[in-house]
């Protein structure tokens, strides 16, 4: 706290005994007026970067083939009709999946020890806002919660000792009727179905 008021006196103190190139009345001994302009930016449409790094960002271009995804990420450690899993993505995180329809991704996952829900929660609220709870699952959004979002965060704590991270596309989770965010249930099968290949 010192050290900020030290700062701010020692920058009022350099500009206060700065000498003026200018002087402050015209040829005609009228006042000149300082050219002022203020731009004002508001807090919410800067985007805030992120200080926790429990995990890469999976990749979530949603519609990208899975050949782009598998030529991009290389080879997966594990692969099923409808999706593929790549072991050692983080420390904390040991396994992100990526689901498919039509060879498109339409999801993706990552699994988190469960003994990083402190730093998993830091980590999305850094990046998401949380909007609701659903029995077992804790819902975020990529968007302020008055536009439609593009993307939704599921979050859950599995059977094993994980929390199971879904990302999925905000147009085909959201029923827009009831302003749920409940996964969509093709999307979260196959998720789960690549989550139990790993228990």
């Amino acid at each position: 706290m010192k050290k900020t008021v030290l700062f701010f006196v020692a920058l009022f103190f350099l500009v206060s005994c700065t000498p003026r190139e200018a002087s402050d009345h015209t040829e005609n001994g009228a006042k000149q007026q300082p050219d002022v302009q203020i731009t004002l930016i508001l807090a919410d449409t800067l985007p805030p970067e992120p200080l926790s790094d429990l995990y890469p960002t999976p990749v979530l271009e949603f519609g990208i083939s899975k050949t782009d995804l598998v030529h991009r990420l290389g080879t997966p450690d594990k692969s099923t009709k409808d999706g593929i899993v790549y072991a050692n993505y983080s420390t904390e995180a040991p396994y992100v999946m990526y689901v498919f329809e039509n060879e498109q991704l339409s999801g993706a996952g990552v699994l988190v020890r469960s003994s990083c829900t402190k730093p998993l929660a830091t980590y999305l609220v850094e990046r998401y806002l949380p909007v609701s709870t659903e029995g077992e699952y804790y819902y975020f959004i990529n968007t302020p919660s008055e536009q439609e979002p593009t993307m939704v965060v599921a979050v859950t704590l599995s059977k094993s000792k994980f929390w199971s991270v879904m990302y999925l596309p905000g147009s085909k989770t959201m029923r827009a009727d009831t302003k749920s965010y409940s996964p969509d249930r093709v999307i979260s099968s196959k998720l789960s179905t690549l989550m139990n290949l790993l228990y």
